[in-house]
């Protein structure tokens, strides 16, 4: 069994987990080719896979929001095409397996980048692939059994 966890923004990742917690992150490609190639080898295997439910923010910029949004849907062509089943897990669902995380946006992705060394010291754990680890942890973990927004 392998569980993916998807960070689809633009500095997103994307982090697949086998039984065992051997990791593998990918930095989220540019385009859909490089996408499709992340995942197409976890085709033929039991997969499960948790990507981040998105939406737009105010003050946040119209090309970089449709980019956004874009980078998602391509994610769900992939994982439907390739029937690996997911889930859409909203930030305070997937963060909800760790406590005290500040409300301050710096602080509380510094906070789940150390969760995610902790995890995986082996690993070069960075801001841009940490949320994408946890994700996949999250997922291990039961987040598909979880009824989600």
């Amino acid at each position: 069994m392998f569980y993916i966890g998807i960070d689809p923004g633009i500095n997103g990742a994307c982090a697949i987990l086998d039984e065992k917690e051997n990791l593998k992150v990918f930095r989220c490609p540019k385009d859909i080719k490089g996408m499709s190639n992340i995942l197409y080898d976890y085709s033929f295997e039991d997969c499960r896979c948790v990507i981040e439910k998105v939406w737009s923010f105010p003050g946040q910029g119209v090309v970089s929001t449709f980019t956004f949004g874009r980078n998602f849907g391509q994610w769900e062509g992939i994982l439907s095409s390739f029937n690996i089943d997911y889930i859409q897990a909203i930030p305070k669902k997937w963060m909800s397996q760790y406590e005290d995380l500040s409300k301050d946006k710096k602080i509380r992705k510094k906070q789940l980048k150390e969760e995610a060394i902790k995890l995986h010291p082996e690993e070069k754990v960075t801001l841009v692939n940490a949320d994408a680890i946890l994700i996949a942890h999250y997922c291990k973990n039961g987040g598909m059994y979880e009824q989600e927004l």
